[in-house]
Formats: C-alpha cells, structure tokens, sequence
C-alpha cells in the first residue's frame, strides 16, 4: 500500500490577529512558519501570506532576514519611522475624540517634527500622498456637512425609544404587517437631466441647455410592510385639471394647489379620498398604522380627528430622524429620481433644447415607477 503523503499544516487566524498592524501580522507569520520548520512540517508561505494579508515576497524577506523596502529607504527619508507612527496615533486619538484631522494640520505636524530636527525645508507638495501610501490604515475623505440637531439625535436612546413605541402600539392594537403603511413626500424638479459624458475638442465648451422656468413636482406615495403600493397622489402647481392627464395617468390621483407642495387642507382629502378609500377595500374593521414625517400639514386637527375615527394610528417619524428612519427617501425615491433623469435624457437625446410639460412628466413618471418602486427595492428598504 503507498504511503500517504503528508498533509500540509493549516494556520488559523483568530479575529484578532485581523484587526493587528502590518508588522504585527507580519511577525506573527513569521513565528507560524517558524513553528512549521521545527516541526518538520511541509507548508506554504505564499497560502500563509495570503492567510495574513500580506505579501509574500514580504514574508519571504523577513523569514531570509532581508531589509524590507522601508528599512532600506529610511536613510533617504526626512521623517523617521518612530515619527511617522506618531503621527498616525495623532490622527487616531482624534478620531477617538470625534476630531477630523486636516490634511493641513497633518503636513504643519510633520513640518514641526522637522524644525523640531533642524530641518528647515518646507513639505513636499506630494508629503500627504506618499504618507497614506506607507500607512494604509489611513485615507483620506471627504466630510459632509450634518445639521448639528440630526447629528444629536443619532443616538441609540432616541431610536430604541420610537421603535419600542412602535411594538407597543403595534402589540396594544393588534396591528398586522400587512395594515402597516410607511407614507412619504417627494419633490423634484419636472423638467431635471442627468450629466451627460460626451466627447469634444479639447479647448471647446459645450453645454446641454434647459428651459429658464424650472417647474417642481410633489410625489406622495405610500407602501405597506408586505410590500403592497397603494396609488400615487401628484401635485401640480395649476388651477384647473385637464383630461389629458387622465388619459395617461388612469389610476393614481392628480391633486392642484397654489404651491407644488401639500398642505393642511390637500392633507386631509389625500388620507380621505387616496389612502382610507383604498385600504378599506380589504379592512375588516382592523386598526391600521401610518407612519409619516412630522410635518405640520401631516398631523393636523382635522386629519388627527379622522385617523381615530376611523382607526388609524398616526405615528410620526422622531424628529430630526428623518434621514435615519425614513428608509423610503433612501432606496426608493432615490433610484426614482435617478431612473427619471435617466428617461428624460433618452427622449431628449438629440435635442439641443428641450420642454417637458406635464402631460409628458406623467408619461415620463409611469415608466419610471414601474421599473423602481419594486418588490426589490421594497425590500432593500
């Protein structure tokens, strides 16, 4: 019978041993394969390197005590190694403090250290680049400016306590999934394009022109928690109705103010007239959850009033949580505005200026809400 042959060794990596530094992982490595060739033991330093998230040719060098490339360029380098490591801690004890680091503040530490050496030349334009490229547990981004009353509520208290209100209204009411709607309000412009990438002669301009009058559009919709789409309300800035809209729009609801957003009044016919009409085709004398933004056209007296009359639970979105909670603005109006532009560009492909009226927003607006608001991106949400 042929001898078997020997299995190679199998190293395994702790959670901890990820979260190490490169030159930890790297003498960790090291000592593995160390333990391998005392133990005579046939094993493989590139599938070890690939194990530790390092290179091999790295590991090799250190196993053939070879000077790695840092080693051997430190004597080129104005900043030592210990100096550049403690900048890194600066950057991180920041971080820990809720601090941004600067890229400015980075290079006026480095120039420091250097003074501090009687080195008196300035940084190198590109100092901030080749650092992040020999200390790859850094990087740089861009910071986006957040309203200091959201940043606020972006605590673990104020979420538990709206979701725990949420089950206890849910369990004290008896509320089933399916009788559960999320409704939210969208505005957007009628007559938006995408960027276009497009090709030109270097030392030309060219733009893609748009009509002066920029009309906006209110888009109300409303889903349940079993993914069911209820129809959609949209407001226009007119006066009188047209059949032609309803020609193209056959089932959602066309609503007309003075302004392109809804108010107290537009408020309490859509919860009459769009979502009590619609859910009570399948109610059978249930009470039903809504769950909307706290807009002061959303929580009117007169709308409160109707919701207990006809059991509907009002329940609003905490404040200044909007950007947390309201997962509708995130995955499906999102997509929807971005399929928009995307449909507008197709019919207006060839046309150095174009108009959009609102028969063709409608027309523009059904194939867009049938290819996003899906089972798909319900889900996502």
């Amino acid at each position: 019978m042929a001898a078997i042959p020997p299995i190679p060794p199998i190293f395994f990596i702790s959670s901890e041993d990820i979260k190490l530094s490169q030159k930890e992982r790297i003498t960790l490595a090291h000592a593995r394969w160390n333990e391998a060739s005392a133990a005579n033991e046939n094993s493989s330093q590139a599938k070890l390197a690939r194990q530790y998230e390092i290179s091999s040719s790295t590991l090799w060098n250190q196993i053939n005590d070879r000077k790695t490339a840092a080693a051997c360029n430190q004597q080129f380098q104005r900043l030592s190694l210990e100096e550049e490591a403690a900048i890194c801690d600066w950057i991180l004890r920041l971080q820990i403090w809720d601090w941004s680091s600067h890229v400015k503040q980075v290079r006026s530490i480095a120039k420091e250290l250097l003074i501090k050496k009687s080195d008196d030349k300035s940084v190198e334009v590109n100092w901030s680049q080749k650092f992040l490229k020999c200390h790859l547990q850094i990087k740089t981004v861009y910071i986006s400016s957040l309203d200091k009353e959201r940043a606020m509520t972006q605590n673990h208290d104020i979420l538990a306590d709206w979701f725990n209100l949420f089950q206890s209204l849910k369990k004290e009411h008896e509320i089933e999934i399916e009788n559960i709607y999320n409704m939210n309000e969208k505005r957007f412009m009628q007559r938006i394009i995408a960027k276009l990438w497009i090709m030109i002669f270097k030392y030309e301009k060219t733009y893609m022109t748009q009509c002066d009058n920029q009309e906006w559009v209110s888009l109300i919709e409303y889903i349940s928690m079993n993914e069911r789409v209820l129809k959609s309300w949209i407001i226009f800035k007119e006066k009188l109705q047209q059949k032609i809209w309803y020609k193209v729009l056959k089932e959602d609801h066309i609503a007309l103010n003075e302004n392109d957003w809804i108010n107290n009044e537009l408020s309490l016919v859509w919860i009459q007239k769009c979502f009590d009409s619609e859910t009570k085709i399948c109610q059978k004398d249930e009470y039903w959850m809504l769950l909307i933004d706290d807009h002061a056209s959303h929580i009117t007296t007169q709308m409160i009033d109707y919701c207990i009359s006809q059991k509907i639970i009002l329940l609003c979105l905490s404040t200044h949580t909007i950007h947390l909670l309201q997962s509708l603005n995130v995955e499906v109006f999102a997509s929807l505005v971005t399929a928009y532009k995307t449909h507008v560009q197709r019919v207006t492909w060839l046309e150095v200026s174009y108009s959009i009226d609102k028969t063709n927003f409608l027309k523009l607006y059904q194939l867009t809400q049938h290819k996003t608001i899906t089972s798909l991106n319900i889900r996502k949400t």
